[in-house]
């Protein structure tokens, strides 16, 4: 499947901080809107808007559907993770890790650090 379109928003107040990605997927015989949610940096849970496979004209209108309610109950989008490929925003989620790692100030037992 390809995606066609896709949209990251992201929820955060108080302590709740969430992710919300929304794909529009183009399969062999038409159409999906499909999405994952969940906490952010946390395993996400997948779903489908679409139980059958719909044309690109009302595949667009579920898809907008569902970006223009999510925005209404509080999320913003996500321009950022918008803009690169999910492998491309892992990559660059590890170096960051690396680079925190490799600056001493985890595991170091300095209590300074507390």
């Amino acid at each position: 499947m390809k995606i066609v379109k896709k949209k990251s928003l992201h929820y955060k107040s108080g302590k709740s901080n969430k992710v919300y990605n929304i794909y529009l997927v183009e399969s062999e015989k038409g159409f999906l809107v499909n999405f994952e949610y969940g906490r952010y940096s946390s395993k996400l849970r997948r779903g489908t808007k679409t139980e059958k496979i719909v044309d690109l004209e009302t595949g667009e209108k579920i898809f907008k559907s569902l970006v223009s309610s999510k925005i209404k109950k509080g999320y913003v989008e996500n321009r950022e993770r918008d803009s690169i490929s999910r492998e491309d925003y892992i990559k660059i989620l590890i170096k960051r890790l690396e680079k925190v790692k490799n600056s001493g100030l985890i595991g170091t037992g300095d209590k300074s650090m507390k």
